[in-house]
């Protein structure tokens, strides 16, 4: 008789959580969220130590600078319940295009805003329940490079990065900033031809750049229409105008000309003796 009431207890316990488990449906208390990268980056930057470089011509010059967040533990869609991320760049660098935030994706929302020091961000985030790609851009917008900045680089950075997935458990969020460069002078190739009578050999250009660490050198048979890493030969007689260019993202590109001219070999003849 005296184990009736701890049998009661135990009951009663095991009834209130089947009640709550009902009541709270098993997402709530998942511990699963995807882990993501928010990456800040341009068409055509390079990844170095985690940072996304890309050089710029010159001051002056507008850049598309995107926002894309990259699903890094799995290749399946995800819906998250909140996304914001703040987006701040480098004022004495940097000025913004007026207008130019453009939204990829429904269910997005990205404005500029003043911080109350003056720092200006673009503000990025999901309404409830968005789901999205394993990669995804979310927004875009241009910045210009003053024609003043003193610097030869300048930032753009996440400043605030925050996700919750649906299931209420925060997302782990890497971030990847931006740095853009200008490109400086510095870089020479030099370019030999050929030029002698036919001997039935191949001959072809050499070119050599004064910096081979990340230098790739290019030749055009076209007037620059297009380039190939193969350097061009002639066996035959005639003449070949090549252009050569060197590239190394930041130097400007270095370029120089070479000519291929194979002249006829001469021809001899030997007369008999009579």
């Amino acid at each position: 008789m005296p184990k009736k009431p701890k049998f009661r207890r135990a009951f009663s316990l095991l009834i209130a959580f089947l009640f709550i488990f009902e009541c709270f449906p098993a997402r709530t208390f998942a511990a699963s969220a995807p882990a993501l990268t928010y990456s800040i980056d341009v068409e055509g930057a390079k990844e170095s130590s985690g940072t996304n470089v890309f050089y710029a011509s010159q001051r002056g010059d507008t850049v598309t600078v995107r926002f894309v967040m990259r699903r890094t533990d799995s290749q399946e869609s995800y819906s998250l319940n909140t996304m914001q991320n703040e987006i701040e760049y480098d004022m004495s660098f940097f000025e913004f295009a007026e207008d130019s935030i453009s939204v990829e994706k429904s269910g997005l929302d990205a404005e500029l805003q003043t911080r109350v020091m003056g720092q200006e961000i673009v503000k990025v985030s999901a309404l409830n329940g968005s789901e999205f790609a394993p990669e995804q851009v979310m927004c875009s917008f241009q910045l210009k490079i003053k024609s003043g900045a003193e610097s030869d680089s300048g930032w753009v950075r996440c400043s605030e990065a925050k996700a919750v997935a649906t299931d209420y458990a925060s997302a782990t969020v890497t971030e990847r900033n931006l740095e853009v460069r200008l490109k400086q002078s510095g870089l020479t190739v030099t370019a030999t031809g050929y030029d002698a009578a036919y001997d039935g050999a191949e001959h072809a250009v050499t070119a050599t750049p004064n910096i081979t660490d990340g230098t790739t050198v290019e030749y055009s048979v076209d007037n620059g229409a297009s380039w190939s890493e193969t350097a061009p030969s002639r066996k035959d007689a005639g003449t070949t105008q090549v252009k050569v260019r060197a590239r190394n993202d930041p130097y400007f590109d270095a370029t120089a000309d070479a000519v291929l001219n194979v002249t006829p070999k001469a021809l001899t003849v030997t007369a008999n003796a009579a």
